[in-house]
């Protein structure tokens, strides 16, 4: 089965929901994960694996953990603002291109506001939503973006330590019951995220799909993946697909594969 093909076929009536992780603010000049927390450890002169498998989704909470112990909460939301302040940078055409797509909620664990600005140039409204309450607010007229690690604008919304993630699911149950409702009756699109995003396996695994074989099965997007890790993934629920790296442009090469999604889209 071409599982590009099955994901355009989703995409066309209307049954995918996109998750959008660090990868995509790369291309616009932000830091992935390991590049947001390798300078919090220098800082604290906390040790640094040398190989990239120690990095794991637990080590890069830890660290961030460590930082606010030690700097406190204020410091790390001021670097987190600073580092990840949009500037002058701006939206790709990957960010404009899927804010075209026929879907109707985009949920990110990115702080940026790139998603936001790249609807308002293609001229469509979005409701942002980073807390429970704010679920009152869905709008059906608009795309709903949910930010699930919070915005930088809202300091008491951001989600970045390893506390923070281990209570996510107390502190905010009703986001997660509507992350669960659109895991299991959409097809999820993950877009820019890698294993190290320490998101990626909770939004998946933790949440816990009780369809067994039937549930609907996730598409991940990737320019290099470990044929083991690929296997984890499907044995997941999740068709890896590999695109390939145009020029050594990831913006450029992803660009056109979501292209080709869209050609038969409203």
């Amino acid at each position: 089965m071409n599982f590009s093909d099955e994901l355009a076929q989703q995409l066309k009536i209307g049954n995918v929901v996109l998750f959008v992780g660090a990868g995509l603010s790369i291309g616009a000049g932000f830091p992935d994960w390991v590049n947001l927390i390798h300078p919090l450890a220098q800082d604290i002169g906390a040790r640094w694996p040398i190989e990239e498998i120690d990095l794991t989704p637990d080590y890069l909470l830890s660290i961030a953990q460590h930082y606010q112990n030690q700097c406190g909460r204020n410091a790390l939301i001021r670097y987190l603002r600073e580092t990840l302040d949009s500037g002058e940078k701006q939206p790709t055409a990957v960010h404009r291109l899927i804010g075209s797509f026929p879907i109707s909620t985009i949920f990110t664990t990115n702080y940026d506001d790139l998603i936001e600005r790249a609807l308002v140039q293609i001229g469509r409204q979005s409701n942002i939503i980073v807390s429970d309450p704010e679920i009152a607010f869905w709008s059906s007229e608009r795309i709903q973006i949910i930010k699930l690690c919070g915005d930088l604008q809202r300091p008491e919304s951001i989600v970045i330590t390893q506390r923070d993630f281990n209570t996510y699911f107390a502190t905010h149950p009703r986001l997660v019951e509507r992350l669960r409702t659109n895991l299991e009756s959409m097809s999820p699109l993950f877009l820019g995220y890698s294993l190290q995003d320490p998101f990626f396996n909770q939004i998946w695994d933790r949440i816990g799909l009780d369809f067994g074989r039937l549930r609907r099965w996730g598409f991940s997007i990737h320019f290099e993946i470990d044929p083991l890790k690929g296997d984890d993934l499907r044995e997941r629920g999740i068709h890896a697909i590999k695109i390939e790296n145009i020029a050594n442009d990831r913006t450029v090469s992803l660009l056109k594969f979501l292209q080709t999604l869209s050609v038969s889209s409203p």
